[in-house]
């Protein structure tokens, strides 16, 4: 017999045709599926209990599809339902199948949430729409993942944790309802030996956490505008006024405080001591110079309270004598008037250039001004009042959630000085 098997290898090679089968429909009662993880401290149990459905026209042929209908429940209280089609003859070639979970409580996470994010879960809900379809070992998986109300208990020491603010994080996708709503999609197929859909769902879901934490601003700003630098207030040197560029800013932070209430905002009063002597020298000159115009319009008895008494005499004539008098005043009565040391660009002489005589009286005005570190700090706390009343002012944001930090100094841009806002 062995040598006529030998002799015919067709024969050989021959299989039985499987055996056909077919089950019209199956019928569950509470039922019940469990699941343990021993490997997490504490240890993790759950299960789906209750379950009641029916799995009907499984078949031993590939090209059939079973329909899953069933519904069971999560520790009493979390429904849970299991819809789509599968072939478990050839479940890696198709299937399409959608879970749904509702109002698991997460407090039962804690295992995990302490060994891979670092903090116990002090109370919330998880609701999860789960979604996979696979066609010739394609596989598409939606997860939409929401979660209401959570709140992060203490710190876990664990060499897991992903290392993020995760309360910060939280405040930033909760809504102000308390709403975490996330969509995390995954592809790939099933022939890649890296394609592990669990560590691939964790890497999106970290990946998330981490542009949220590292770039909040940039997250607030896609979603409520103002763009990625939503935190960059800009200020001219010497002013504390707030132009029209960072007045739309601090109306888009607006929004996104409004529509996250569990941040809160630092505002530094900052300042540059380069920049902004600069600017408040020239800021007083010019006051002196206004101030100069209106003893000199009163003198005359003209009004000094007209639309142009603000501003500096556009006459040059006017203003070098305004600005004659602010000399005098901070050098003496008497005090003689310095001469030009050179003719500006383009002028023969200085005879042949008056502006450069205007230019050194205000050289001279300027080295007669000084501003101290007091003068800073106000500035700067001048700053970050201005964005504080903005903020709260007739909006109806809480104030405790607006913090105003102590006087530093903070960073320039082509003489600007900038603000920059942080969350916590």
């Amino acid at each position: 017999k062995a040598d006529a098997v030998i002799s015919n290898p067709a024969a050989a090679a021959a299989k039985p045709a499987p055996f056909p089968m077919r089950i019209g429909t199956v019928r569950i009662n509470n039922g019940s599926t469990n699941f343990a993880d021993l490997s997490v401290k504490p240890n993790f149990a759950t299960g789906i209990g209750k379950l009641k459905g029916t799995i009907s026209g499984l078949s031993s042929d590939p090209a059939s599809r079973a329909k899953v209908d069933l519904d069971g429940e999560v520790d009493r209280y979390s429904p849970v339902t299991i819809r789509g089609e599968v072939n478990p003859l050839a479940a890696e070639t198709s299937l399409d199948m959608t879970m749904s979970f509702r109002n698991i409580e997460m407090a039962s996470l804690t295992p995990y949430s302490g060994r891979f994010a670092g903090y116990t879960i002090r109370r919330g809900k998880l609701s999860a729409d789960l979604n996979y379809k696979l066609n010739d070992r394609k596989l598409e998986a939606d997860h939409k993942i929401v979660v209401d109300q959570l709140e992060l208990g203490d710190k876990v020491e664990s060499p897991e944790s992903i290392g993020l603010p995760l309360k910060l994080a939280v405040a930033l996708l909760s809504d102000r309802n308390g709403v975490i709503d996330i969509e995390l999609p995954v592809s790939g197929s099933l022939d890649d030996p890296q394609f592990r859909v669990g560590p691939i769902i964790w890497k999106v879901f970290v990946n998330l956490l981490s542009k949220a934490v590292t770039a909040p601003f940039a997250l607030l700003g896609n979603l409520f505008g103002g763009g990625e630098e939503l935190n960059l207030i800009s200020f001219s040197a010497g002013k504390s006024v707030i132009n029209e560029a960072a007045q739309q800013k601090l109306d888009s932070l607006l929004k996104a405080l409004d529509a996250r209430p569990g941040l809160k905002l630092n505002v530094p009063a900052v300042f540059s001591r380069e920049s902004d002597t600069a600017g408040i020298v020239e800021s007083r000159l010019r006051r002196s110079v206004v101030a100069a115009k209106k003893v000199e319009l009163a003198t005359r008895k003209q009004p000094t309270d007209g639309p142009d008494f603000a501003v500096i005499s556009a006459d040059p004539d006017d203003y070098l004598r305004q600005l004659t008098t602010v000399y005098r005043k901070a050098y003496g009565a008497n005090a003689k008037l310095p001469e030009p040391v050179a003719p500006l660009p383009g002028a023969a002489s200085v005879a042949d250039m008056p502006e450069a005589r205007t230019a050194r009286l205000e050289q001279a005005v300027r080295e007669r001004i000084v501003v101290t570190d007091d003068d800073l700090y106000a500035l700067g706390r001048a700053r970050a009042e201005a964005v504080q009343a903005k903020l709260l002012n007739d909006t109806g944001l809480d104030p405790g959630r607006v913090f105003l930090n102590s006087p530093a100094e903070g960073k320039t841009d082509n003489g600007a000085v900038i603000m920059e806002l942080a969350l916590r």
